[in-house]
This record gives structure tokens, C-alpha cells and sequence, in this order.
């Protein structure tokens, strides 16, 4: 540029000013930058490009030829937290972001698990498996999909260097040297994680560029979570299983103090639990909810948790609850198992008949060894025996001999 008057355009806007309303959403402090310019549109003033000039218009140009940001990428400014739902801005309620404070989305426009998502802004992805991190304001419907040009993903910071994959008009590409089936963006623009790991866990932050409009910023906090294994919550002390949710336990009659112990294992993050009261017509009576955790032992970088109460025992069968709920059980918080004790019941103590069993065996066996020497008699042994046949015999001669004796008597008397 040489020295002279600025010379004025039939459009009536000087150049220098478009440059500044083009890059002045993504510029920071863009007026500071470009104040060295305005003593080049003064009128009737003489134009002489000096080093200061220079200086901004360097800055400017190294802001066009770099990626766009946002002035204000802040994206924790507005909350979803402690907004009136009720408070719908209109016109624009299909939108699902607030755009400022008190204008928010319909609820009712989203389903229940994306709408927990924007309002947390925190996804769980299991251990081990693949993973799917939306960016919120697509996610929510604020920027139609067919209107998405590009695409960047980043994590754990917002930084070349941190720029994991992005999209471009159907084009995907790993970035940073990271090799192809680490990361993926699927038809919905999120970041697919193909293998979540523990190292993985953080704030993943993704940049939209919609079609002749403005980056729009959003970011989400990903936790990395291990199910437990089925069944759970489990009752050590039982002894029957019925199903899933459902057991008994028998308890001695004897025992002093019982005790029902609940455990959830091998879970990231830690489950909770508590004991409840369980009436036959289905209600509940809260126990308790302490418990405690600890390292697991098998499993890497998991908890176990364990809550244990006590009972009383009694005649009659009584029904508890033991409910567990936590991120690491998904849809499956809340579950509960349901523990029938029953107390044995007390029979009455018979020594004495085990102590004849000893005897009684032995008469069987003295019994069967009379029996069995039966074909040799002992005299010592039948002489009871036939003493009775002997006095048998002859009390039997007695009476036969009486009655002789009468009829000769009665024969022989004289008839009158």
C-alpha cells in the first residue's frame, strides 16, 4: 500500500472494515487488534501504511488462515441446572440449548435418556466395549445433521495437538498420528471409542461447523463404568434359590445373634445399597442404608460394597428386601432380592433312644443266634421248658384220674 487518501468504494464500506466484521466472532479482543486501522479511514486524512499496520493486518490474516474458534467457547456461561422449564423461548422453542439465560428447550421434544444427557452432561461407556460420546448440540437437535459441514473432536483439552478425529462433508480422518480403529465418528457425527478403557475417562469436546453459520461449541464428560456380573444384589447367607430376585435362608434355632449380609461385586463406579422391610401385601419398611466399599480383589480398578444388618429370629418366616442402584447397574438400578428367613424349628432332645439302640441291636442279634443254633440244643438251656411240660403232664393226669374216680363212685351207688 502507498501513501495517499483512502480511497472509498460505491458500496459505501471500506475493506479494512468487512476483514473486521468477517473475523470478529472468532478473533479475541478483535477491536484491540484492529484499532490501529482507524486512522486509515478518516476523511481528509493522508493513508500511510506504517508498522503498527502492518502488526494488526499479520494478525488478522494468521486468524483467517487458522481454524475458526468461537469468541466465547465457554460453554459452562449458561446451565441447564436451576432453569424454570416453563420458561420456553418463543419463537425458537425447538431449540434444546439455551442460547441465554431463561431461554431453554422443550422438554417434552426430547427422549428421556438424551434430555439426562444434556442436562448431566455425563455419559457412562462400559469397560471393554465400544463407546458412543454424542456432542450435545447435535445430539439435542439444535444443528440438523444436513446441515453439518465438519466435525472435530478433541480431548482431554481444546489444542491442536489434542484434536483426535474430525469430519469433513463425509470424509473422516484420525489426527495426531492416532491410528485408524482407535476413534470413528458414526452417521451422527459422535465419536465412536471402538475399545473404552480406563484411560479413556474425561472431558471429550467437540466443534460443529454448520453450513453458513458460526462453530458452535459443546463438550461432554465421559465416566467409564463396569457392570456387575448376574445375579445381583446376592445374599450370602442364602441357602435356596428361587430366581434371580428371589431366596431363602434357614437359620439355626440356636444361633445367638443372625445376621443378613448383602453384596454387590466387582463395579465401577460403587453401587449403593440398602435393606428394607417387606410386608406380604407387597409394601416395604426401610432398615438401612449403610454400607461400605472396598478394592475389589479379581477385578482392576473396580469396588466391591457390602451392607450387613441384623435379625431376629422368630416362628414365623419374615421377608427383606436388599436393593442396590448406581450408574455401573444402568438400566438395571434398583434392582432388589428378596430374602425369606425362616427359623428351624426345635425338636425334642430323646437320649435314651439313642442309647438303646446299642442294646436293642444286640438282643436282635443274640435273637438270631438262638435261632440260628436251634438244630443243637443246649439241656442247660430248655430245661425251663420242659419242666413245664412235665408239671403240665401231670397236673393233667391228676384231673383225668379225679374223673375216673368219680364215675366208679357214682356207679356203684345204691338206687333208691
Amino acid at each position: 500500500m502507498t501513501s495517499g487518501r483512502m480511497s472509498h468504494r460505491p458500496d459505501g464500506n471500506c475493506w479494512f472494515l468487512r476483514i473486521d466484521s468477517n473475523v470478529s466472532h472468532y478473533t479475541p479482543n478483535c477491536a484491540d487488534k484492529v484499532a490501529p486501522f482507524s486512522d486509515l479511514l478518516q476523511k481528509d486524512v493522508p493513508s500511510l501504511w506504517e508498522e503498527d499496520h502492518q502488526a494488526s493486518f499479520t494478525t488478522l490474516k494468521h486468524s483467517i488462515s487458522t481454524q475458526s474458534w468461537l469468541r466465547f467457547s465457554d460453554t459452562q456461561r449458561f446451565k441447564l441446572q436451576g432453569y424454570n422449564f416453563d420458561d420456553v423461548y418463543k419463537p425458537g422453542a425447538m431449540m434444546v440449548i439455551a442460547d441465554a439465560p431463561g431461554r431453554l428447550p422443550n422438554p417434552s421434544k426430547l427422549d428421556n435418556e438424551t434430555f439426562k444427557n444434556i442436562k448431566s452432561g455425563t455419559i457412562f461407556l462400559e469397560r471393554g466395549n465400544p463407546g458412543i460420546v454424542s456432542c450435545p448440540p447435535v445430539a439435542s437437535g439444535r444443528i440438523p445433521l444436513d446441515q453439518i459441514e465438519a466435525m472435530f473432536w478433541y480431548f482431554p483439552r481444546v489444542r491442536p495437538t489434542n484434536l483426535l478425529i474430525f469430519y469433513f462433508k463425509g470424509n473422516v480422518a484420525p489426527q495426531n498420528g492416532i491410528p485408524e480403529g482407535v476413534y470413528d465418528i458414526n452417521k451422527d457425527v459422535a465419536l465412536v471409542i471402538e475399545n473404552v478403557t480406563d484411560s479413556d475417562e474425561g472431558t471429550y469436546y467437540c466443534k460443529v461447523a454448520p453450513k453458513m453459520k458460526m462453530i458452535v461449541d459443546g463438550h461432554m464428560d465421559m465416566r467409564v463404568k463396569v457392570s456387575p456380573k448376574k445375579p445381583f444384589p446376592e445374599v450370602t447367607q442364602c441357602t435356596t434359590c428361587i430366581s434371580e430376585s428371589e431366596c431363602k435362608v434357614q437359620l439355626p434355632n440356636d444361633i445367638k445373634k443372625p445376621r443378613l449380609t448383602c453384596i454387590v461385586r466387582d463395579t465401577k463406579p460403587a453401587v449403593a445399597l440398602r435393606w428394607l422391610l417387606e410386608y406380604s401385601d407387597g409394601d416395604t419398611q426401610f432398615i438401612s442404608d449403610k454400607f461400605t466399599v472396598h478394592p475389589s480383589e479379581y477385578s482392576v480398578n473396580t469396588f466391591t460394597t457390602s451392607a450387613s444388618i441384623p435379625i431376629i429370629t422368630s416362628n414365623v418366616d419374615t421377608m427383606y428386601r436388599c436393593q442396590a442402584n448406581g450408574e455401573a447397574l444402568s438400566a438395571r438400578s434398583d434392582s432388589y432380592v428378596t430374602v425369606t428367613v425362616t427359623t428351624a424349628r426345635r425338636t425334642p432332645q430323646t437320649p435314651h433312644v439313642t442309647s438303646l439302640k446299642p442294646t436293642i441291636t444286640s438282643m436282635e442279634a443274640t435273637f438270631s443266634e438262638d435261632h440260628t443254633v436251634k438244630d443243637t440244643p443246649d439241656g442247660s438251656q430248655n430245661t425251663p421248658i420242659w419242666f413245664i411240660v412235665v408239671v403240665c403232664l401231670l397236673l393233667t393226669a391228676i384231673v383225668g384220674l379225679g374223673i375216673v374216680v368219680c364215675k366208679v363212685n357214682w356207679s356203684i351207688l345204691p338206687i333208691t
